[in-house]
C-alpha cells in the first residue's frame, strides 16, 4: 500500500542556502534527487547547473482550482521511500486536493495573513512510502525545521460534506479501551461470537448446555471458547440453585461460599428445603462489556475503526452510529479527502438491506460506499446495485447536469478476514493519486529549462566560433 503523509508550516522567508543546509542534514540516510539530476545534465553540457535549471517562474504549476505556486523543492530518498520538500506561495487559506469538496486542513500555527487570504509562504514535507511510519521521518522533520526555521505540523485532506456533519455537533468516537480492543478481537471468531450471542439472548446458560449452542463442527471447542470469553471478560460464571421438585431456577449466587452463608441465615426454597439441599449448577451470563459490544454489533464498528487507523485514518476523521435523515448510519470516514460510507452487517446482506442502503447513499452522497458483512452479499442485492448503476448512467447521459457524486464507487467486503486487505487496497489507491499529484508538480525541477538551454548552446557556439577564427580574436 502506498501511503502519503504531510506536514506543513508557514514561513516568513526562505533562509539563504536552506536547501543546501537541508541536504547536508539529510545525508547519509537520505539522498537528493532533483538537484543531482540537473547537475548531471549540466556536466554533460559543460555548463553551470544554475544556467539550465528551470527557474520557479518556469515551473509555476498551479494546484487545481487554487492559487499556489512552487518556489523551490527537493526530493530525498533512501531507495524505498520519498521525502518531498516544497516551498510554495499561496494566496488562498486552504489547499484544494482535486476538486470542490476537498481541501487540506492547515496546521494550527498558520498565520493571520493566510487566514485573511494574503500571499503566504508554506513549507511542506510530504512522505511517500509503503508504511505509515519510517525510521527517517524524525530526521527529515528535524532537518527541515532547522534549515527553514520552521515548525512543521501534521496536516491532511478533509471533505466539506464530512466537515458539515461535524459542524452539526456530531463528535468523533472516543478511543476504545484496551479491554474493549481485546474483546473485539475475540469476537471476530464466528463460533466465539455465536456462543456469546446465545448466552446474551437466553439471559444465561448452564455450562452443560453450552455445546448445544454451537454447530457440530465446533462443539469440541466449547471449553476453549468459554475460556476465551471469560478471559476477555465478555461472560462471567455464577452458580444457579435449581429446585429438585419443580426443576426451576430459584436463585443465582456468585460462589458456593455465598450460597452457604445464605443457607446459614435460613434461606429456603419455595418447596421448603434449604437452598443448600437443592441442586447447584454452574451458569454463565454476559457481562456489561459483552452486552455493550454485542448490542447493535458494536464490536464490528470498533473493529472497522481499528483497521481504519491501520491505514492512516485517525478517529477524528470518523463518525459512527449516527442518525442522518432519519436513518442510522454505521460509520462515515474521510480517507485523504475522500468521503466514505460504511454499512456493517453481522449477517448476509440481502435485497431489503440494499434498498435501505441506497436510500442512505442518496442522502449522504459519499464518494465511496463500502459494505462490510461477516457473511455474504446476496446475488439479489448485487443485481439491484447493478441495475441502479445502469439506470444512473442512462439518466446522466440525458442530463449533463446530473452530479457524478450520485453514483459512488461501491465495494464489498465479505468476511472479516478480507477487511485489512480491502482497506489497504482502497486507501492505497487514494494515497497513490495524491502522491502522483505531489510528484508531478516537483519532478519538472529535475529537468532543464528549454529556453536557457538554447541560450547556453548559442553562447557556446559563438565562443567556439571566436576560438576558431583568429581574426575574430584580433578584432
Amino acid at each position: 500500500m502506498i501511503v502519503l503523509r504531510t506536514w506543513q508550516s508557514t514561513l516568513t522567508q526562505v533562509p539563504d542556502a536552506a536547501f543546501e543546509d537541508l541536504s547536508a542534514a539529510m545525508t547519509p540516510s537520505l539522498r537528493a534527487i532533483l538537484r543531482p539530476a540537473v547537475q548531471a545534465q549540466a556536466a554533460i553540457l559543460e555548463v553551470v547547473p544554475d544556467v539550465i535549471r528551470r527557474p520557479p517562474d518556469a515551473t509555476s504549476h498551479l494546484f487545481p482550482a487554487s492559487d499556489q505556486q512552487i518556489i523551490d523543492c527537493e526530493i530525498f530518498t533512501d531507495g524505498s521511500s520519498l521525502f518531498v520538500i516544497e516551498v510554495t506561495r499561496s494566496n488562498t487559506e486552504s489547499v484544494p486536493r482535486l476538486a470542490a469538496g476537498f481541501w487540506q486542513e492547515q496546521p494550527n500555527d498558520m498565520s493571520s495573513n493566510e487566514q485573511a487570504g494574503e500571499s503566504e509562504l508554506i513549507l511542506s514535507l510530504n512522505y511517500i512510502g509503503t508504511t505509515l511510519d519510517h525510521p527517517c521521518l524524525k530526521q527529515a522533520k528535524k532537518a527541515a525545521n532547522t534549515a527553514f526555521k520552521a515548525s512543521l505540523k501534521a496536516t491532511r485532506f478533509t471533505s466539506r460534506k464530512f466537515k458539515a456533519l461535524k459542524g452539526e455537533g456530531r463528535a468523533a468516537p472516543a478511543p476504545p479501551s484496551l479491554k474493549e480492543t481485546d474483546a473485539v478481537r475475540a469476537l471476530t471468531d464466528r463460533s466465539t461470537r455465536s456462543l456469546a450471542q446465545a448466552i446474551k439472548s437466553s439471559g444465561g446458560l448452564l455450562v452443560g448446555d453450552l455445546s448445544k449452542q454451537l454447530p457440530p463442527e465446533a462443539r469440541n471447542q466449547t471449553d476453549e471458547i468459554r475460556r476465551s470469553l471469560e478471559s476477555k471478560e465478555l461472560i462471567e460464571k455464577e452458580l444457579v440453585v435449581i429446585c429438585k421438585k419443580s426443576q426451576s431456577q430459584i436463585a443465582r449466587v456468585p460462589s458456593r461460599e455465598a450460597l452457604q452463608s445464605m443457607s446459614r441465615q435460613g434461606l429456603k426454597c419455595a418447596c421448603g428445603r434449604s437452598v443448600s439441599d437443592e441442586n447447584v449448577e454452574e451458569v454463565v451470563s454476559v457481562t456489561d462489556l459483552g452486552r455493550v459490544l454485542l448490542d447493535g454489533s458494536r464490536w464490528l464498528t470498533l473493529l472497522l475503526l481499528e483497521e481504519l487507523q491501520c491505514v492512516g485514518v485517525p478517529l477524528d476523521d470518523t463518525l459512527i452510529e449516527q442518525q442522518v435523515g432519519g436513518d442510522e448510519v454505521d460509520c462515515l470516514a474521510v480517507v485523504s479527502g475522500e468521503f466514505v460510507f460504511f454499512e456493517l452487517k453481522d449477517k448476509d446482506f440481502n435485497l431489503g438491506n440494499a434498498y435501505s442502503f441506497g436510500a442512505k447513499i442518496g442522502i449522504l452522497r459519499p464518494d465511496h460506499a463500502i459494505i462490510l458483512t461477516t457473511q455474504k452479499v446476496g446475488t439479489d442485492a448485487r443485481d439491484h446495485f447493478e441495475r441502479a448503476h445502469l439506470a444512473r448512467k442512462a439518466r446522466k447521459g440525458m442530463d449533463f447536469e446530473l452530479s457524478s457524486d450520485q453514483s459512488p464507487q461501491l465495494r464489498y467486503v465479505e468476511g472479516l478476514e478480507h477487511l485489512p486487505a480491502v482497506l489497504q487496497e482502497f486507501a492505497g489507491e487514494i494515497y497513490s493519486q495524491d502522491a502522483r499529484r505531489v510528484l508531478s508538480r516537483v519532478l519538472p525541477f529535475a529537468t532543464i529549462d528549454a529556453e536557457a538551454l538554447l541560450v547556453a548552446l548559442e553562447k557556446g557556439k559563438s565562443e567556439n566560433a571566436s576560438d576558431a577564427d583568429p581574426s575574430a580574436k584580433a578584432g
